[in-house]
């Protein structure tokens, strides 16, 4: 009974001394609003083999808790494991990851996690999606404005623009163009307030001018 007790002990020491965490990163590093969010544990232990058991998380505000047990067995071989939490799409802001790994002797499902365990923290932002007024800052987008025969975009804006819809102001389409690098012509309307909506990869940006 004392002998099963030092092993017990011993196996637990070893336990404790052979967990690591080696890296907690997101995908992508970057993210934002729209993006999918995962969250991915790189770790390290010094016994062959290192089943997952079992892992959760939560997200409470700005604050990701996650925890994750492998059952580890006795072989002398280095084992690796990268565990993914999902987090799903999350709000614009900055976020802490609290991470914590534990493990017990296999097979799964394995014994309660060993004191002390590793830990790691790390932080990442969530930006919210890029739009045209981010990428580039010209003086003026539309041009002339007011204006009478033809509308045109500024040379920053043609780089980036792939289409846009001429819209009056109750919403309804009069024009539109797959080919934004030339004039529009708008001579056909009537005069009045509209808008101009300029679709590009990341998005709509919306301006309006005068027809005189």
């Amino acid at each position: 009974m004392k002998y099963t007790f030092v092993l017990a002990l011993l196996f637990c020491c070893k336990l404790s001394m052979a967990q690591s965490i080696t890296q907690t990163r997101v995908v992508p590093a970057q993210p934002t609003v729209g993006d999918t969010v995962l969250l991915i544990a790189d770790l390290q232990f010094r016994s062959s083999p290192c089943f997952l058991d079992s892992k959760s998380h939560s997200v409470n505000g700005n604050t990701i808790t996650a925890s994750t047990q492998h059952c580890v067995g006795i072989a002398s071989a280095i084992c690796y494991a990268a565990d993914t939490f999902v987090l799903g799409v999350l709000n614009a802001g900055r976020y802490t990851v609290n991470l914590t790994l534990s493990s017990g002797a296999a097979p799964a499902p394995c014994t309660p996690g060993i004191v002390p365990s590793d830990t790691d923290t790390m932080s990442f932002t969530v930006q919210t999606t890029l739009g045209i007024e981010d990428l580039v800052l010209p003086s003026f987008s539309l041009y002339p404005n007011p204006a009478t025969d033809q509308i045109d975009l500024s040379n920053a804006y043609k780089q980036l623009v792939t289409s846009l819809k001429v819209l009056t102001a109750t919403g309804a389409v009069v024009l539109e163009s797959d080919n934004p690098r030339e004039s529009i012509d708008i001579s056909g309307l009537a005069p009045g307030v509209y808008y101009v909506e300029l679709y590009h990869k990341t998005g709509v940006y919306t301006e309006k001018f005068i027809k005189e």
